[in-house]
C-alpha cells in the first residue's frame, strides 16, 4: 500500500461517515430506523435463546437492521433478504454521492 497510515485513515473516515450511512434513526421508511435496545439476557424472565443478547427494536416490534464495518468493508444485517437489499442500496449510493469506492458485487 506503500503509506504507513493509510488503514488508520480508512478507518478513521468510515467511522466518520457512517452515521450519514444509517440516515436518522427516528424517520419512518429508513431500513436502520430503530426505536430503543432490548437486552436478551440469561436469568431474565423474558429470555429467549433465540435471538441475540443484545438488539435493537423497531417502532413495529422487529428486530431492526444494522451496519457493521470492518475496516473499509461493510455487511448489513436485517431480517428479511428483501429489507436488506433496502439497506445495502441506501448505504451505496450514500457512498456514490460522497465519492467512495464501493464493490457492490460483495454484497
Amino acid at each position: 500500500m506503500g503509506f504507513r497510515p493509510a488503514l488508520y485513515l480508512t478507518t478513521r473516515e468510515m467511522r466518520r461517515v457512517e452515521p450519514f450511512f444509517k440516515g436518522d434513526r427516528c424517520k419512518a421508511g429508513n431500513p436502520f430506523e430503530w426505536g430503543h435496545v432490548k437486552f436478551n439476557l440469561p436469568g431474565n424472565d423474558a429470555y429467549n435463546p433465540s435471538k441475540p443478547r443484545v438488539y435493537k427494536v423497531r417502532k413495529d416490534g422487529r428486530i431492526a437492521g444494522n451496519l457493521f464495518v470492518y475496516i473499509d468493508d461493510l455487511r448489513i444485517s436485517r431480517v428479511s433478504e428483501e429489507s436488506c437489499w433496502e439497506g445495502a442500496h441506501q448505504m451505496s449510493s450514500r457512498m456514490s454521492w460522497l465519492g467512495i469506492q464501493d464493490a457492490p458485487r460483495k454484497r
